[in-house]
């Protein structure tokens, strides 16, 4: 089978559809699946000297926006028994679900929040009107042409039956994390206790709110400090410049720029260790339809304080593996990261539960099967639809 797989961002771009069409084309292969990688990233990355990579250097670049005329031409062409379109909303992936449909090839699309996430970015009016156009272009084509949707978290899914997919298409699979993130360190009782948070840095990351939770938490006594690990990166187009700044005044204003410290993009082992060295991991992000580095820690043993967003629900609902808490109020935030300070033993309870459920949930070798299924039985029952018409 040959399920050629599009996506508009892929490695070296650091994002979660370009790191899961990667994990996923490369584990395909080893169930006899060839899924070469059509992109609008026109950077090569030796990561991927394995996988047949085409690369399309686009025309025009902007945010979530890369036009490639290339692109589709070699989509018309491409051997294909279904594609695989990671996001639509954007120029490669529009194409390809159009392309799709034009050569009665069957289809499956992976949201990577892309149904409703917009209402939580910051666009001008004019990208606002430009978003809705191209929404209201694509939107009945792919509801009504994608034979599954997939889905990485229960939100999400919720999300995609509002947006119009019918709920028998819906396939919930989360996203992978890389298996060298699998390992239950044994954290040291330690006097200083580390928080730790992970991802583009952004409006939509809400990052304020654990500045001035760190700074509650010292006026109680708790002797914390905050890492934020993740590059500055517009999320939308419009979006303004100067996050980071705007967060190191912030600590500044709150008395705890001693106790707050700013590491950019990390990867590899460097990541690892870092989350080797936290004691919490915290997100406070007003939205995420999946949640990357909340996996991670999970994997790594770490217990996690998270708002009720993407992967969060699924993973923290019954407070075993971590604690949910609002969006919006660093008293709140604060109260639920203080017993965990306070308690080594709780940390360690709860980072075990957190381990463990990583290991049923987030192991690609668990994960890649399904796909693999999936594109089974959508190619059999397409054959068994064409063979009745």
């Amino acid at each position: 089978m040959r399920v050629p797989r599009i996506t508009q961002e892929f490695v070296p771009v650091l994002s979660g559809p370009a790191n899961q069409a990667l994990a996923i084309a490369r584990g395909l292969a080893g169930h006899g699946i060839a899924s070469p990688i059509l992109t609008t990233t026109p950077e090569y990355d030796p990561r991927t000297a394995d996988l047949k990579v085409l690369r399309f250097a686009p025309l025009l670049a902007l945010p979530n926006f890369r036009f490639a005329p290339k692109l589709g031409w070699q989509l018309a062409h491409e051997p294909a028994d279904l594609l695989h379109v990671h996001g639509w909303r954007n120029p490669a992936s529009d194409v390809a679900i159009r392309i799709a449909q034009r050569r009665g090839i069957p289809l499956v699309v992976q949201a990577h929040g892309i149904a409703f996430g917009h209402r939580f970015a910051i666009e001008s009016r004019l990208v606002q009107a430009a978003r809705r156009a191209a929404d209201a272009s694509i939107r009945p084509l792919v509801t009504r042409y994608a034979m599954a949707a997939i889905a990485a978290t229960r939100q999400e899914a919720d999300e995609l039956q509002r947006y119009g997919f019918p709920a028998e298409r819906i396939v919930i699979i989360a996203a992978g994390v890389a298996s060298h993130f699998f390992s239950l360190f044994r954290r040291p009782e330690r006097e200083q206790i580390t928080l730790l948070t992970v991802g583009r840095l952004g409006p939509l990351r809400n990052l304020e709110q654990i500045v001035r939770a760190v700074a509650i938490l010292r006026e109680w006594g708790q002797h914390v400090r905050l890492r934020i690990v993740g590059p500055e990166v517009s999320l939308a187009v419009g979006q303004a410049a100067g996050y980071r700044v705007l967060l190191e005044r912030l600590a500044r204003e709150c008395g705890v720029a001693d106790a707050i410290s700013f590491h950019g993009q990390q990867q590899g082992q460097e990541l690892v260790e870092t989350y080797q060295a936290a004691d919490i991991f915290v997100c406070a992000s007003h939205y995420e339809n999946f949640g990357q580095p909340r996996a991670e820690a999970a994997a790594m043993g770490l217990p996690i304080v998270a708002t009720p967003t993407g992967i969060g629900l699924d993973l923290l609902d019954d407070g075993a593996a971590g604690m949910l808490f609002p969006a919006g109020d660093p008293v709140v935030l604060a109260a639920a990261l203080r017993p965990l300070c306070e308690r080594a033993e709780l940390r360690r309870q709860m980072g075990a539960v957190a381990h463990q459920r990583a290991r049923m949930l987030f192991d690609w070798q668990q994960i890649v099967p399904r796909y693999a299924s999936l594109y089974e039985q959508i190619s059999h029952s397409f054959q068994k639809a064409l063979l009745c018409r």
